[in-house]
């Protein structure tokens, strides 16, 4: 039998929790149930703003459920946006308490199982805008323009 004085400081502490660094670095989630994730400062850039409808469609085509947690570091606009994007597709967004106020990430998409994905980050997810190449005429020398 267990010692009762014992049994009580455990109770009285909280929560016995596993991994509680990795759950405050990865915003109250595991690393291995990651799908994506994004810096704080990436989660501010336009560019991810913009086409975080078309990832979070792509990325439910592959993982079910999907959940969204935004860090507090985020500003309150930008919060707001993340949330309601995420409730267009359909994926439970939760701002994360302030005791994940220490993690680099701004944005974790996860599920509820564990999976290996490699490339995590949500900036490379954004496709490449087509790029117009000019075409460069190579001009000839002096003397071959001369004596054409």
């Amino acid at each position: 039998m267990e010692d009762i004085n014992k049994l009580i400081t455990q109770k009285a502490s909280g929560a016995n929790r596993l991994k509680p660094d990795e759950q405050k670095k990865f915003l109250e989630t595991y690393q291995e149930r990651v799908v994506a994730y994004s810096s704080i400062a990436d989660a501010h850039s336009r560019e991810l703003e913009k086409e975080m409808g078309s990832i979070l469609t792509s990325l439910l085509e592959e993982y079910q459920p999907l959940f969204l947690k935004i860090s507090p570091n985020i500003d309150e606009g930008k919060q707001v946006f993340y949330l309601k994007v995420a409730q267009t597709n359909g994926i439970v967004a939760t701002i994360v308490s302030e005791e994940c106020s220490g993690s680099p990430y701004g944005l974790i998409l996860h599920t509820d199982h564990a999976l290996e994905i490699e490339a995590k980050n949500l900036v490379s997810m954004i496709p490449e805008a087509p790029s117009t190449s000019r075409k460069v005429e190579k001009k000839g020398s002096l003397w071959s323009r001369i004596f054409k």
